[in-house]
């Protein structure tokens, strides 16, 4: 038996979930920032409930489906697949009921979304668990005909990101989309990296993805222009109204990219295949993470302004109340009493009369017709004032 957990652990590959834990908390920081620091926790949970869910469905999907082809490759810590399948150490109807399992995980928890009036976010899980199923599944099995590295980005670093900003209350707009472009291209970039590694197996096995398609030279361009793309969705994401930070963040990502371009220029003939395989992995995950980076510090300094403007109108209300009081204290210490402004909470003024008006029977009357009118003169915003 614990065998057999230690086999499904590595059928599961947590080390895979940290992408999708990535995109959600990136979507959540975006949505954030518009917030002002504002996170709705309960519909972050919800949908990395169902982000996860389809991910880990995509996974043992993958390991069914594909196992033709991991029979024949070269095992890496990023490509190859898990290989407990094709060594037995599993049937192979765990995996796919394994997969079958988190589909209905992942659609309860999109049904949940709509339920909580999300509808938004329950709408982007319906494409993601479509196009993750259709990754490796028949009839469309799009990563074998060339239609895989897109597949994957659009659903990883688009699609994810989006359903955990919807899931925050936000509607989808060309500014969220313009902060997803980055992830694209540099998992576009790794997709076609840990291909290199299987070139020959999936040659064999007829896996016809991008990498095959274009042989081991003609794909290096796409995987030239997808770095390159990383940062030119940066600079229009900036122009689009994302904050400064993610250009600063992003800036830690130039390293990662040289390497992995450097990479790809010295790729010949299965050479160092592993170590292309690693930088593209380690490219994608330091281009998101400093797109979460960004836009959290941005939040965390939008909750700041916040907090602080909402004291600064606090205390703007209360010299304002202060300055209503001053008008009608001369009449009350006249008979003498006086009146203290003690707090402001919502709408209502806490006063406190102080001296004579303190146990006078006429004091309620003091209080309505002559403070409670002077101060909602002043300002209107004070629904009533009440005495302490």
């Amino acid at each position: 038996m614990l065998r057999r957990l230690r086999s499904f652990a590595r059928l599961t590959r947590p080390a895979f979930l940290a992408g999708g834990f990535l995109g959600g908390g990136l979507g959540t920081a975006m949505a954030a920032y518009e917030r002002a620091g504002a996170v709705d926790w309960g519909g972050y949970a919800l949908a990395q409930l169902a982000i996860t869910s389809f991910q880990l469905m995509t996974q043992y999907a993958n390991e069914f489906f594909d196992r033709e082809g991991d029979a024949l490759s070269v095992r890496t810590r990023f490509s190859g697949g898990s290989g407990v399948l094709v060594d037995g150490s599993l049937a192979p109807q765990v995996a796919l009921g394994a997969a079958l399992a988190c589909l209905g995980l992942g659609a309860a928890s999109g049904a949940a979304l709509a339920a909580c009036g999300l509808a938004a976010a329950a709408a982007c899980a319906v494409p993601i668990c479509a196009l993750a199923w259709a990754y490796s599944a028949p009839p469309l099995r799009l990563s074998g005909r060339g239609l895989g590295e897109l597949n994957t980005a659009l659903v990883v670093a688009v699609l994810v990101p989006l359903c955990a900003f919807a899931a925050q209350g936000r509607p989808l707009d060309g500014r969220a989309l313009l902060g997803t472009l980055p992830g694209a291209a540099a998992m576009f970039a790794m997709m076609l990296a840990v291909e290199y590694p299987d070139l020959a197996a999936d040659t064999a096995s007829g896996k016809r993805n991008l990498v095959v398609r274009l042989g081991e030279r003609g794909a290096k361009a796409p995987a030239y222009a997808a770095v390159a793309a990383v940062y030119a969705a940066v600079g229009t994401a900036l122009l689009a109204g994302a904050p400064a930070a993610l250009g600063a963040f992003e800036l830690l990502s130039l390293a990662p990219a040289i390497l992995l371009w450097r990479a790809l220029a010295r790729r010949r003939d299965g050479r160092d295949d592993a170590s292309l395989a690693a930088r593209g992995v380690a490219f994608f995950f330091v281009v998101n993470c400093c797109a979460l980076a960004g836009y959290a510090t941005a939040a965390t300094k939008a909750r700041h302004r916040a907090v602080e403007s909402r004291v600064e109108t606090r205390t703007a209300l209360a010299e304002r109340i202060n300055a209503a009081l001053d008008g009608v204290r001369p009449g009350i210490q006249a008979d003498g009493g006086d009146v203290w402004l003690i707090r402001v909470e919502e709408r209502v003024a806490y006063v406190q009369l102080v001296g004579a008006c303190g146990g006078c029977p006429m004091s309620n009357a003091t209080l309505k017709l002559a403070v409670e009118r002077a101060v909602r003169e002043r300002c209107p915003e004070i629904e009533r004032v009440e005495q302490l």
